[in-house]
């Protein structure tokens, strides 16, 4: 019984996972949102042509291996697929899959937080500051929403 509880728990947080991947797998061209999230931050923080260069430099670093964990991930969850329609559910690749995807969103948080921490470090104390406001003010509208 445990062990049915134990499975058909690791199933269901695979498939969730899976699911909600694709948000991201679509966003992490650049730093967890895109091209679009780096000239968002550009436009919204005002930032001086040496700053822009900079953060444009910075999300070219990250975005080779951004892509490279979407890539994975969107394997990943065909894997995830393939193992909830088979005919018997093979235990062995679905833990082996659930470590990889594990890996890979550990993978995902390291990049992005390197690279905010870089940008964060070329701002000024203002621009600080309204990229804080704007980021709780996200944080907000999702919790909003849920």
């Amino acid at each position: 019984m445990r062990k049915t509880i134990l499975t058909a728990s690791i199933a269901a947080l695979i498939a969730g996972a899976a699911l909600t991947g694709t948000a991201f797998a679509k966003s992490s061209a650049g730093i967890g949102g895109g091209d679009m999230a780096i000239e968002h931050i550009i436009r919204a923080l005002d930032l001086d042509a040496a700053q822009r260069t900079e953060v444009r430099r910075i999300a070219d670093e990250a975005r080779p291996q951004a892509r490279a964990i979407a890539d994975s991930k969107r394997a990943s969850r065909k894997q995830l697929r393939e193992l909830i329609t088979a005919e018997t559910l093979d235990q062995t690749a679905l833990r082996t899959l659930a470590n990889a995807q594990g890996d890979n969103a550990a993978a995902a948080i390291v990049i992005r937080a390197q690279a905010m921490h870089e940008i964060r470090r070329i701002l000024t104390a203002e621009q600080l500051e309204k990229l804080d406001s704007l980021r709780q003010q996200r944080r907000d509208s999702q919790r909003r929403r849920r």
